[in-house]
């Protein structure tokens, strides 16, 4: 298990974290998100993709790995919602 904890200059309306496997069903959905989002996660290949209702906020969808041993990812967004490793 590892935790991934996601930040945002500009908050999203919803976030969704999927197995890299499978991008048609989210592990995880919210439309509560707030300036950061923490999520605990099996070991595994995921990605996210932070979405906005409206069209001038378009996130870039992130890869990451939760490896055994490794605690936390983190992952921010910045001001122009593009998605980096912190």
């Amino acid at each position: 298990m590892g935790k991934i904890e996601i930040s945002f200059k500009n908050q999203p309306t919803h976030l969704k974290i999927f197995a890299l496997e499978n991008s048609e069903t989210p592990l995880y959905s919210t439309m509560e998100t707030g300036k950061t989002v923490s999520v605990m996660l099996s070991t595994g290949c995921y990605f996210v993709h932070p979405l906005s209702d409206k069209s001038s906020k378009i996130y870039n969808k992130l890869g990451f790995q939760i490896n055994t041993g490794k605690q936390t990812v983190r992952i921010g967004y910045d001001q122009n919602n593009t998605g980096y490793f912190r």
